[in-house]
């Protein structure tokens, strides 16, 4: 059985406080206990697809980066992660919470200094296979007032 690590609950937490504060002034009933069970059911649903990451050395089998983190979002194994984390063609080992550990490429970023501008990049898992992943959503789906994960 995996285990749920601190580090990797609080950004969601986070993310998930920040989505009410956004809407905290506007009136609303919800249900907690609703919220809180929808929580821990997309917590363990994505956990598999959570990797953590960081550049490797492949001659010296070594770590050569500060370690980050990422979602797998293809079954292929395609992991979005921060821009400013990675540089296309650099190679890292991607760690899985099963234990697993695999090579991937950086395959592009965007990135800008500008406040507003994305920050996000693209690295690839260079092994074949079906991979855990955390379906994407459509913001087109997305309601006034609605929880968001």
């Amino acid at each position: 059985m995996n285990r749920i690590c601190p580090g990797r609950i609080v950004p969601v937490f986070l993310i998930y406080l920040i989505s009410f504060a956004c809407v905290g002034h506007a009136q609303q009933s919800f249900d907690a206990k609703l919220i809180e069970v929808t929580t821990s059911d997309v917590i363990r649903k994505v956990y598999p697809a959570c990797v953590r990451i960081w550049g490797f050395d492949t001659v010296k089998k070594v770590q050569n980066s500060a370690q980050f983190s990422g979602v797998v979002v293809t079954a292929e194994g395609h992991i979005l992660t921060a821009a400013h984390a990675i540089k296309s063609g650099k190679i890292y080992l991607v760690n899985f919470p099963d234990g697993r550990s695999v090579l991937a490429e950086g395959k592009g970023r965007m990135a800008s200094e500008s406040q507003g501008r994305p920050d996000i990049a693209m690295v690839k898992i260079l092994e074949e296979g079906m991979w855990p992943h955390a379906e994407m959503g459509w913001s087109s789906s997305l309601k006034l007032n609605s929880p968001c994960i």
